[in-house]
């Protein structure tokens, strides 16, 4: 399989991302066009066989030993991250009766989930407000998929679950899980409205537990495209329980179990570092290939073009040690930044910021890491404390609504501000949960409840 092949399927998933502003330097990668070297295609298995990082094991550069010392200790090389991930589980996932990822692979047996997914969002307006005739087609839907459905659900109650991600697959990592995790969030947000429009909101707890561990297990991968891509899912299933929240019929009990699921939820969040730990392994991946010439191409002919006029083709590979050494200190700093919350992280992102740009404008700067390979981290950084910062707020809403004395939080980590709770006779209200977004407000009222997204 030729990368361009591979690299359609990746560009699908992420354009999720892609209205957020978040751009993914491992999504398109122009790294050798118009070299003097050949420009050749590379395999599956010629990928896989960089994962080790061969150049970077062999290098006489001490800078460049100094910062791969680091990546090893961290137990960050694609190799060393997947040796972590199939650690006591079975050569081949997809064979493993116990492993939730292959029953749901199996659901899309001849199916297209991109294809699925996109009918599905179009039947699922974004204020969760149905008139009778999307109703009724969001219920035919349903009914046409109700055994995908119920296969979710069964698949979801194995013992555990594993993707098969493979970082040494760099590039050619297959992705699709993250179409499929879609498609089961989407049904069960079906569910969900139907149970509503019936008034019955109090059965609707089952399926918002299988949303939130679905959408948990994407999160928990070491890859920046299904971590993203998470960070919107969730922002789709607390619009669900914001809905599940104001429905008229919703008891107290309801009210406990939407708690109890964010808790459960929170309880098990990723490091935040662990996304960018994976995107950097798939990163220097890319260093090695190009070394050997292969050109890992996703770009129009405009792109390279562009990249003629910049002047910077022809010093790309004899510059390509320095590129990477500025790539592994970026990320390095981005990552032992990622352990602080996010309001401690903004001085140093910006710092990395202006270091970038400040590398931009030297005459042979880093090509491939600026141009290619560094992600927009401070969207990306954002994304992540905002996904954070919404299911905490959320926790603390019901939480104050249920009458429980001690709130489970107190400070803001995308503000670093206190959650200020408005609590009166007429509800609870959390305001400024995100200052960049206006509707980030909640509210609920005592009777009838009311929930603003």
């Amino acid at each position: 399989m030729l990368y361009h092949s591979h690299a359609w399927r990746y560009s699908r998933v992420a354009r999720a991302c892609q209205h957020a502003g978040f751009l993914f330097g491992c999504v398109t990668i122009l790294l050798a066009a118009g070299c003097n070297r050949a420009n050749r295609p590379v395999s599956v298995e010629q990928a896989e066989s960089y994962g080790e990082l061969p150049g970077l094991q062999a290098t006489h550069d001490e800078a460049l030993q100094k910062e791969f010392a680091y990546v090893t200790a961290e137990l960050g090389t694609p190799f060393q991250l997947d040796r972590l991930r199939t650690e006591g589980r079975s050569e081949d996932p997809f064979t493993d009766s116990r492993n939730a990822a292959a029953a749901m692979r199996q659901i899309f047996a001849g199916q297209d989930a991109e294809r699925l997914n996109e009918h599905a969002r179009r039947l699922l307006p974004e204020t969760f407000v149905f008139d009778d005739i999307k109703l009724q087609r969001m219920r035919e839907f349903l009914a046409s998929h109700k055994h995908d459905q119920l296969r979710f659900r069964a698949a979801l109650l194995r013992e555990h679950c594993d993707f098969g991600l493979r970082l040494s697959d760099g590039f050619f990592a297959n992705l699709d899980f993250v179409q499929e995790v879609e498609f089961g969030v989407l049904l069960e947000t079906m569910v969900v409205a139907d149970l509503l429009e019936r008034d019955k909101p109090d059965r609707a707890i089952e399926a918002l537990g299988f949303m939130f561990r679905l959408v948990g297990l994407l999160s928990q991968e070491k890859h920046i495209v299904p971590r993203i891509t998470a960070v919107h899912l969730r922002h789709r299933v607390l619009r669900v329980v914001a809905a599940v929240a104001r429905h008229g019929q919703a008891s107290d009990a309801t009210l406990e179990q939407l708690f109890e699921l964010l808790m459960s939820q929170l309880s098990r969040w990723p490091d935040d570092a662990d996304a960018w730990i994976g995107d950097r392994a798939i990163g220097l991946q890319s260093y090695e290939m190009i070394r050997e010439g292969h050109l890992l191409s996703l770009v129009s002919d405009k792109e390279v073009e562009r990249l003629k006029k910049m002047g910077v083709v022809d010093t790309l590979i004899e510059n390509l040690d320095a590129d990477e050494l500025f790539y592994m200190r970026t990320m390095r700093q981005l990552i032992e930044v990622s352990n602080r919350p996010y309001y401690r992280r903004l001085t140093k992102l910006q710092e990395l910021h202006e270091s970038v740009e400040a590398a931009r404008k030297t005459a042979r700067f880093p090509v491939v890491a600026i141009e290619f390979l560094l992600p927009d981290y401070r969207s990306g950084q954002q994304l992540q404390a905002q996904d954070r910062a919404r299911c905490e707020a959320w926790a603390v809403v019901l939480a104050a609504r249920l009458g429980r004395e001690r709130q489970p939080y107190t400070t803001n980590p995308l503000t670093g501000k206190p959650y200020e709770v408005r609590v009166g006779t007429d509800g609870v209200e959390l305001k400024n949960v995100d200052p960049q977004d206006a509707d980030s407000h909640i509210q609920i009222a005592r009777e009838p409840l009311s929930v603003l997204r």
